[in-house]
């Protein structure tokens, strides 16, 4: 019985009361065929309880379009979920995406 009631704790350990968006990096995709951006790391925060989505972005572009790219994403994920807002995990050129979305496009 305690092992069962440790693992329900470890399996919701990453449960967020918001979603979570991933925003990657420059040069890369979510679904590119050659190379896993995030590895198991999606795979890892669901496992744990967390609602997570992938933003599906071109980051070859400039950060204000990379930002218009995902802001679309981001109305859909809230869309989906019922929530009036997300958690945004980004990486590298991802954080300037962001950070752009945030207090450009609100």
């Amino acid at each position: 019985m305690k092992n069962k009631r440790k693992q329900n704790i470890y399996s919701q350990q990453c449960k967020t009361k918001y979603p979570i968006v991933l925003i990657h990096g420059a040069g890369f995709k979510d679904d590119s065929r050659l190379y896993d951006y995030w590895g198991r790391i999606p795979d890892v925060l669901k496992s744990h309880g967390a609602v997570v989505y992938c933003s599906g972005h071109n980051a070859c572009r400039s950060i204000e379009e990379s930002a218009n790219d995902i802001k679309p994403k981001i109305i859909e994920v809230i869309s989906l979920t019922g929530t009036n807002r997300v958690n945004l995990i980004a990486h590298s050129k991802g954080g300037f995406d962001a950070r752009y979305l945030i207090s450009m496009l609100n």
